[in-house]
């Protein structure tokens, strides 16, 4: 009997420890747990850092290659191929308003940046300041019986400031120039100023950042609306 009742309690200690075994061999243990932590630690860690890198370089290469360039050079093309020949009277006399230089150009237009005045004839100026690196671009709205305001349009300075009468807006660039071809020299003249005749083609190059190539663009003047680009 005694014999008996020892076999049942280590029958019993065992089927108990079996019992108490079973959990925790079905879990984590804590050196588990620890190593899946780091693990999952250094895995983030990596992503972050390379995730920064590539927002850094984003915004380097934002940079270097503004978006506003592309935009302004577009808004130049459709204001030379809507140029409006509508003559002005000044006191030396009447002619279209399209006078450009090296670094400048300034001409009446169809085509207006700001969609209130479209359709209605507009004064466009682009100015390129070299030594700042920026395109300067102001507009206003053609009135010629008041040659007055196109004078003080003309004469305006970008460092005039937010209080000046007429409002810049600056676009960077390393280099933008413009060239005007002459029908009678064959070539593209530097300036123009001819109150009788207009150019045929208007040439613009520049670079927009640092590490970025050269480009160049030529643009018909008047090409949207041919049969009125004549000088009245």
């Amino acid at each position: 009997m005694a014999l008996r009742s020892c076999r049942w309690r280590r029958g019993r200690r065992r089927v108990g420890a079996r019992f108490r075994r079973g959990p925790a061999d079905s879990g984590f243990t804590l050196v588990e747990l620890v190593l899946a932590t780091f693990i999952s630690g250094l895995v983030i860690a990596v992503v972050s850092a390379a995730l920064s890198f590539s927002l850094r370089l984003w915004e380097r290469n934002q940079y270097r290659n503004p978006s506003a360039g592309p935009q302004l050079l577009d808004l130049l093309t459709l204001q030379i191929g809507s140029f409006y020949p509508f003559p002005v009277r000044f006191e030396d006399g009447q002619r279209a308003l399209f006078i450009g230089t090296a670094n400048s150009l300034l001409l009446a237009t169809g085509y207006s940046v700001r969609a209130l005045s479209q359709g209605a004839p507009v004064l466009a100026r682009y100015l390129y300041v070299e030594a700042e690196q920026r395109i300067y671009y102001a507009e206003m709205p053609l009135d010629p019986y008041h040659p007055e305001r196109i004078k003080e349009f003309i004469g305006a300075s970008p460092g005039a400031g937010v209080g000046g009468a007429v409002r810049f807006f600056a676009v960077e660039a390393v280099q933008w120039g413009f060239g005007f071809w002459d029908p009678e020299a064959e070539d593209y003249s530097r300036q123009w100023e001819n109150p009788t005749a207009l150019p045929i083609q208007v040439r613009v190059t520049g670079v927009w950042g640092e590490n970025t190539p050269a480009w160049a663009r030529l643009i018909t003047l008047g090409f949207l609306f041919p049969e009125g680009n004549q000088v009245q």
